[in-house]
């Protein structure tokens, strides 16, 4: 009976010892931002398929980001449907739309940022000229602030109060539908952004930053985890994909000093 004793507390002990150990190894792994379900996220040490080995003076960047700052970013057309925001209405807030035709008519719609500008046309995209995209609390974003945008020749809905002007005075409608052709601008004010695709595309030659739980390969296929990484001012080539839990996976060619 003692026998019978002791061999069932030298059972809870290694039980106890098991469990403690595994708490342990589970706390440790997961990272420091959040529980993220019991998903582990660390970084890599082997490139993942399909992906470039990095030249000289280039790096390649992949991993989780939480955070996120792009100079000079050309973007690949924006597709169909759009949604811009401006931090307040008012002050100049809103856009011009030029260019357009409504009703068979040469037209000009105003837009005052009252509500969200809801966009949308089969087969349309938006044409983003040169700008910035920062990534931070959960959401990415393209500034349009004080540029001009175009679009792709077509059809588009513009779901949000507007006033629309044909040659007269400007008359108020809660919804247009018009044509655009290749001379459409959108001329957008007071802090206008809109959000990234689920997939983005962006290229471009300036100082780019990020940070999360990321894994920086070399030419010679050295990999290093790192929680943020800094182009200086150099030239990128980079894929941001959203994923289903609100963050950002990126796969990013940095050309340039690197720190």
């Amino acid at each position: 009976m003692k026998y019978f004793a002791g061999l069932l507390a030298v059972v809870a002990l290694v039980a106890a010892a098991t469990v403690g150990a595994y708490r342990l190894w589970d706390n440790t792994t997961r990272t420091s931002s959040s529980d993220n379900g019991g998903v582990l996220s660390t970084p890599s040490s082997t490139i993942p398929p399909g992906q470039p080995t990095p030249a000289d003076n280039q790096v390649f960047v992949f991993g989780s980001v939480t955070a996120g700052h792009l100079e000079n970013a050309v973007l690949d057309p924006l597709p169909m449907p759009v949604t811009v925001t401006t931090p307040q209405r008012g002050e100049g807030a809103g856009a011009t739309i030029k260019g357009v035709t409504v009703g068979g008519k040469n037209s000009q719609i105003e837009w005052d940022a009252g509500r969200p500008f809801q966009l949308s046309g089969d087969g349309g995209a938006l044409l983003v000229p040169t700008t910035v995209v920062d990534i931070a609390d959960g959401a990415a974003t393209v500034s349009l602030d004080g540029r001009s945008a175009g679009l792709q020749p077509g059809t588009y809905t513009l779901d949000t109060p507007v006033a629309v002007s044909t040659g007269g005075l400007a008359r108020p409608t809660d919804s247009v539908t018009f044509d655009a052709a290749g001379g459409t601008a959108l001329e957008f004010r007071a802090g206008s952004a809109t959000g990234l695709p689920q997939t983005a595309h962006i290229t471009g030659q300036g100082t780019v930053t990020f940070e999360g739980v990321l894994s920086v390969a070399h030419a010679d296929r050295t990999i290093r985890a790192a929680k943020s990484i800094t182009l200086d001012s150099g030239q990128y080539d980079l894929t941001i994909v959203s994923t289903p839990n609100g963050g950002f996976t990126l796969y990013a060619t940095l050309t340039g000093t690197t720190h």
